[in-house]
């Protein structure tokens, strides 16, 4: 790009070129014209400059005239040529002076109004341009940046909304989740109170307080357990008709009904007074059918009263562990799930797909019910392979699901297992009371 002093010289040596240019063709174009007579005195037209054509005829014959008239139109012509060319070059001179002054002019202004600013304003453009694009990148580059953090955002949301939406397989182990709970304490609590009341019996506890009948005695308990056998489970077709009664009763067989009262159920209806009852002399026909003898008051401060009051502490230690036992088995069946309103049974929906009869179903499941349908039945819906499939996290959080359930499993037999071994205890205790009786002569021998 021309500096601005170089570029104006240049400008103006062409244009002042173009100007000589210009009056050299103009002043070297001839125009004719129609020359004008000198006017004689007369006023008539002539061509001599005194007395007209007279006097150009006579001088012209004498020779006298014509020539200085000749002379004097020469000077005169010469004189107004000169005045002529003087003018002409006057005005000449003028007009190069104005034209010159006008085409710096127009250069002036070309360069200062228009040229210059124009150049001046791309110059400004070019580097905004610059600036801009250099903004741009920039902007380009945050908005790259931007773009990828919140593609990341949204994948890392994707992933966590993923992992965290859970299943219906996993709504219905965590819906299940604060029932198991419930029901825990009410079976462990049934367990426990259960038991407590056999104790009462196996004891002959005849106070008041302990709400027992007062079958002080073997013979007494065999009456009192005669007579809610007729009254409530009596079978007239039983023993070949000779049962005790000559009707049914109202709860026939229920006393020895074991499948049907507490293996046919996965949960037992143990708020109805004539089914809890059932279930305690079925329990009293296995565990306790009759009671020791009770140690009479005048023999309680002999060796053998004494004796016979350890043996019964003995005996009533072994009946409860046969009757924790066999009330662990039926209090996984006790209901106690969802509160005393109830609620929903959303079990039965899967126990429906997996073929049960409806008749199993209770509005208030047991422990034992939600272990059979979450352990076995809901495998067998048809729905639980097809609702895996979703998503990778909800086969992860069902293996947690099973394996949870299968912590709790294993926990039910690890407890079963304990009262199991405690009734072997029990067994073993009395056959090794059996086989070496003891001797108190032999333990204060000497060692030889």
């Amino acid at each position: 790009m021309f500096k601005s002093g170089r570029l104006k010289s240049a400008l103006i040596a062409v244009a002042f070129l173009c100007f000589v240019f210009t009056g050299f063709v103009s002043v070297n174009v001839m125009t004719s014209c129609r020359s004008e007579a000198q006017c004689a005195v007369c006023g008539d037209p002539c061509i001599g400059a005194v007395c007209g054509l007279a006097c150009v005829m006579n001088t012209q014959i004498n020779g006298l005239v014509l020539f200085p008239d000749i002379a004097i139109t020469v000077a005169e012509l010469s004189l107004h040529m000169d005045l002529a060319l003087q003018g002409f070059q006057d005005a000449i001179d003028d007009k190069i002076y104005e034209v010159t002054n006008n085409i710096v002019g127009w250069i002036d202004t070309f360069w200062w109004y228009n040229l210059r600013p124009a150049m001046q304003a791309q110059t400004r453009q070019l580097n905004t341009f610059d600036s801009f694009k250099d903004e741009n990148e920039g902007g380009y580059a945050d908005a790259s940046d931007a773009s990828r953090v919140d593609n990341e955002y949204t994948r890392r949301d994707i992933d966590s909304h993923r992992e965290q939406r859970p299943s219906q397989q996993v709504c219905v182990a965590g819906t299940i989740s604060g029932g198991m709970t419930r029901t825990a304490v009410f079976r462990r609590a049934y367990e426990t109170a259960a038991s407590g009341e056999r104790a009462t019996r196996t004891s002959n506890d005849t106070s008041a307080a302990s709400g027992a009948p007062t079958n002080n005695s073997q013979g007494a308990d065999q009456q009192a357990r005669w007579k809610n056998y007729t009254t409530n489970y009596c079978n007239k077709d039983a023993n070949a008709g000779y049962s005790g009664c000559t009707a049914n009763a109202a709860q026939v067989d229920r006393d020895i009904s074991v499948t049907d009262e507490i293996f046919a159920k996965d949960t037992i209806d143990l708020k109805t007074p004539a089914t809890q009852q059932a279930i305690d002399d079925i329990l009293q026909n296995i565990s306790e059918p009759t009671i020791e003898d009770p140690v009479p008051p005048s023999a309680v401060n002999s060796t053998m009263g004494q004796e016979a009051i350890l043996q019964g502490q003995a005996y009533k230690a072994k009946r409860q562990a046969i009757y924790d036992a066999l009330y662990y088995i039926v209090s996984r069946r006790a209901p106690g799930s969802v509160g005393t309103t109830g609620s929903p049974n959303f079990l039965q929906d899967m126990r429906t797909a997996s073929g049960v009869d409806p008749s199993y179903f209770s509005a208030n499941p047991s422990h034992n019910e939600i272990m059979e349908v979450m352990m076995s039945e809901r495998f067998r819906t048809g729905q639980y392979s097809i609702e895996q499939i979703d998503e990778p996290e909800n086969n992860q959080r069902e293996m947690v699901t099973q394996q949870a359930f299968q912590a709790m499993l294993l926990s039910d037999e690890l407890d079963l297992l304990d009262r199991y071994g405690l009734v072997l205890a029990a067994q073993a205790s009395g056959e090794v009371k059996a086989d070496k009786p003891h001797r108190p002569q032999a333990e204060f021998a000497p060692v030889r």
